[in-house]
């Protein structure tokens, strides 16, 4: 019986998946903020600690009712705006994209920017959101993920060229005892289209990887200009079984020459 209490015990301690139910494909972060420690499962992993910091809305246009909506006040709606859809690209891959649920009125995305006249020239939005990847006993292991991405995709400019115009996102990755900071940083400065970045993730043994991203999209001393940034995306994923064979064999074969010169 002693042993049954203490196996019960250390799957509960080991593993976030007696307690976490499945991601869905989209929520926002009002639903993800409110799982806290416990979070959710996606692709073999947990999503947890979910939290936005950080907001920053220095815009002189907001007459116009750009700039994604000023959410400041204590009682607002305002993480339901911010959706995160989760996805799996391949079977060694996942990823977070972030996307602003409200509309402009002209249909352009959430996070647009807008400016005037030279007295009216400037525009800045941004924020921060923090969260938790974390093993799942028998499924995913954080310390197999070898690689992140970051990706801002589908920004659209139009304005003088050579502007000080720029979105921005920066990625934080550190592991569960809040060390080894790793970070990467994908930019767009005046120009329209998309932007990836990668690195390699260093090793990590503490079954959690920390991860902050840093969003900015700003027009500084731009009149007349337009900025819209619909989509961010994180990535992570692992080797390849493939990978690891080519690997093998190529040491194999190495070894192979060498006994042959010998």
């Amino acid at each position: 019986m002693k042993r049954i209490f203490l196996i019960l015990g250390l799957l509960t301690l080991g593993s976030f998946s007696l307690m976490a139910g499945p991601c869905s494909t989209t929520m926002n972060l009002t639903q993800l903020t409110g799982l806290a420690s416990t979070g959710c499962e996606f692709a073999g992993y947990n999503f947890s600690d979910f939290n936005i910091t950080g907001y920053i809305d220095l815009a002189t246009t907001a007459s116009n009712g750009y700039n994604f909506v000023v959410h400041n006040t204590p009682g607002d709606n305002a993480k339901d705006n911010y959706l995160v859809t989760f996805s799996s690209p391949t079977s060694t891959s996942f990823q977070l994209a972030f996307t602003g649920a409200v509309a402009q009125t002209d249909g352009r995305g959430a996070w647009s920017l807008d400016t005037a006249g030279s007295t009216d020239a400037s525009s800045n939005f941004g924020f921060t959101i923090s969260y938790h990847i974390n093993s799942i006993v028998g499924q995913g292991d954080v310390g197999d993920l070898h690689h992140a991405t970051s990706a801002i995709l589908g920004v659209v400019y139009s304005g003088a060229p050579g502007a000080d115009v720029s979105t921005a996102l920066t990625k934080s990755v550190r592991d569960g005892n809040l060390a080894n900071l790793q970070t990467i940083g994908a930019k767009l400065t005046a120009n329209s289209g998309d932007v990836t970045k990668s690195m390699q993730l260093t090793t990590n043994n503490t079954e959690t990887i920390v991860v902050n991203d840093v969003f900015l999209e700003k027009i500084t001393n731009v009149a007349n200009a337009h900025l819209t940034s619909p989509t961010l995306i994180n990535a992570f994923d692992t080797p390849e079984p493939m990978t690891f064979g080519l690997v093998g064999l190529g040491l194999a074969g190495l070894a192979f020459m060498r006994r042959r010169r010998a």
